[in-house]
């Protein structure tokens, strides 16, 4: 039992790791178009010229040109749209889909492995007295 409390900090951290990775978003190093962004229909991230970053879950564009952000609101199927000036932004970066899986996969993984081996290593030995 004394074991157990000695590592607590450690067992935390491995079974905390995955939700927080969960929650990250790994975008593409190349800059695109705003219009490549739109039909892309991924989440996109924008620097303006000014240093500000805006996030967004996708990028429309209107029949009348005009290009909006969108954000979900409350995770329910509302949206909240922002306008977006094209003579403003510096950068547009999307989503890297591929990267954000393989990681998301590669940390789960090892929370699993972590938490399977921490298990044989301290709570069998407590639970049987071995």
């Amino acid at each position: 039992m004394n074991s157990i409390t000695k590592h607590l900090k450690l067992i935390a951290i491995i079974l905390i790791t995955p939700f927080l990775v969960q929650s990250c978003t790994i975008y593409k190093s190349a800059n695109v178009s705003l219009e490549e962004a739109a039909k892309s229909e991924s989440k996109t991230k924008i620097v303006k010229k000014d240093g500000k970053r805006e996030k967004y879950s996708k990028v429309l564009l209107l029949d009348s040109g005009e290009l909006y952000g969108v954000n979900w609101v409350n995770r329910k199927q509302t949206t909240d749209s922002i306008f977006i000036d094209a003579k403003t932004v510096k950068k547009v970066k999307l989503e890297n889909k591929k990267l954000n899986s393989n990681i998301e996969g590669v940390i789960w993984a090892i929370s699993w492995i972590g938490g399977l081996t921490l298990a044989i290593v301290y709570v069998y030995p407590w639970m049987f007295g071995v």
